[in-house]
């Protein structure tokens, strides 16, 4: 996918977890305590709630971008330069790349 289709694509918080969304439950979620598909979106945790059983779902659980602070928006764009680069990218350029702080360059790319 070219770089501009993909920042097309991936520009908001909001585009990613609705891509994520689809990757997580492709037929539409499904709660995974008592199987009711009804939900409702609480904005402040970013999380999905069962209207039944009322159990909060992450979009990002059992990923390997669970519990990170940097937004969907960074992790979309590390993955993409990451596998789009033959050579191997290093913790340095997507410190600089992403406007983040080395460390967490660093632990992103150990992760991906």
């Amino acid at each position: 996918m070219p770089i501009t289709r993909s920042q097309e694509i991936f520009n908001t918080e909001e585009k990613c977890r609705e891509y994520l969304f689809q990757l997580k439950w492709p037929k539409g979620f499904t709660c995974s305590k008592c199987g009711n598909t009804k939900f409702y979106f609480v904005k402040r945790l970013k999380l999905y709630q069962c209207t039944e059983s009322h159990k909060q779902h992450s979009i990002t659980s059992e990923t390997l971008l669970h519990r990170s602070h940097l937004s969907l928006v960074k992790w979309f764009w590390a993955i993409y330069l990451v596998s789009r680069d033959k050579r191997g990218c290093s913790a340095v350029f997507l410190k600089n790349m992403l406007q983040i702080f080395y460390p967490s360059a660093w632990l992103l790319l150990q992760k991906l």
